[in-house]
């Protein structure tokens, strides 16, 4: 009885890990850290000109 409780369970664990692995998220959002970067990176290269 035991063994098949610990089929049951690996078997309810790959079909959990394939569900999360395989379907793509809803939306993607931009973490709060990637969109402070690329402010920041905009803002440097916005005010970098070129050498004289």
């Amino acid at each position: 009885m035991k063994y098949i409780f610990i089929a049951v369970g690996c078997w309810l664990l790959l079909n959990v890990l394939f569900v999360v692995l395989v379907t793509p998220p809803l939306r993607r959002r931009p973490r709060q850290l990637a969109r402070t970067i690329d402010a920041v990176k905009k803002f440097i290269f916005s005010r970098r000109q070129p050498p004289t």
